[in-house]
């Protein structure tokens, strides 16, 4: 039996990384070695050349709510899933490919509440959506589990409560 192969495997994943992505519809995709140090037994008796080991893992999440106040614009509210390792960014992206946006990402924007408590329980102003609210900031998107709440940390803000409800629009 070969105990190499003809070609670096890590490689030709590492190539493939955004079909791959893509394709299985992850949130995260990692490639690692079997040699590093927290690699489980049981994937480093399964693994060998031309066999890889897929691990598929659920990571904690916190379901966030997405609305459109832009009246007759044909979007509407969307849920999802949340979990760390997630970035303001890939969060416009997650949303964009749930509502079928395939335009520039700059034009979708994403608001959240200044109060992340009352402001989703207050009665909107008519024709002012913007109204105690701010675009999200860019950063680090963390979940707490025991508080279902969604944390933003970037340069000037650590660890600041966002709330799970968020305003989407397209301008």
């Amino acid at each position: 039996m070969d105990v190499t192969m003809d070609f670096d495997e890590h490689d030709i994943l590492k190539e493939n990384y955004t079909y791959l992505f893509n394709t299985l519809e992850v949130d995260v995709l990692e490639f690692r070695y079997t040699h590093e140090s927290d690699t489980p037994e049981k994937t480093r008796e399964e693994v060998r050349p031309g066999v890889p080991f897929i691990e598929f893992k659920v990571l904690p999440f916190v379901t966030v709510t997405f609305e459109n106040p832009v009246e007759r614009s044909g979007l509407f509210a969307v849920t999802m899933n949340l979990s760390d390792r997630c970035t303001s960014e890939t969060l416009k992206e997650k949303l964009a490919k749930q509502i079928g946006f395939k335009a520039d990402l700059s034009a979708l924007e994403i608001m959240r509440y200044e109060d992340p408590v009352l402001g989703p329980r207050s009665l909107p102003t008519f024709q002012d959506y913007r109204s105690g609210k701010v675009t999200i900031e860019e950063g680090d998107l963390m979940v707490d589990m025991e508080k279902q709440q969604v944390l933003l940390s970037n340069r000037t803000i650590k660890n600041m409560n966002i709330g799970t409800n968020f305003i989407y629009v397209i301008n």
